[in-house]
């Protein structure tokens, strides 16, 4: 499969939360459709931002993020989950907490 062709394809991403720091510095990453990745380090090393990269939480500094071909690395976050379906949980409890787990899970994920 051509690096066109996967469902998520990361060049040279580099980014973090302000402008003077980066936390991830050169991410290159390409995922074919259906495959499964593990992201594992020690804590602070990046593995949050990149996520919030592809999501779109974060607007890398440099580089680009495509879906399914796509480039969606300045797309805001609610037409991701719109457009690509993609879906993204965090690791702290920053969901809607008057909200149940289902409800939490429904906000991005309602039927079309």
């Amino acid at each position: 499969m051509s690096q066109d062709q996967k469902a998520i394809k990361l060049d040279n991403i580099i980014g973090g939360y302000t402008p003077e720091v980066d936390i991830i510095n050169g991410i290159s990453l390409y995922v074919d459709p259906a495959e499964i990745v593990t992201l594992l380090g020690p804590n602070g090393c990046g593995k949050s931002t990149l996520l919030k990269s592809i999501a779109g939480y974060i607007v890398p500094h440099t580089g680009s993020v495509h879906i399914l071909g796509q480039n969606v690395t300045k797309v805001p976050v609610h037409i991701k989950i719109r457009n690509f379906k993609l879906g993204f949980v965090p690791q702290t409890d920053n969901v809607f907490a008057a909200l149940s787990v289902k409800d939490n899970l429904l906000v991005g994920g309602h039927y079309l």
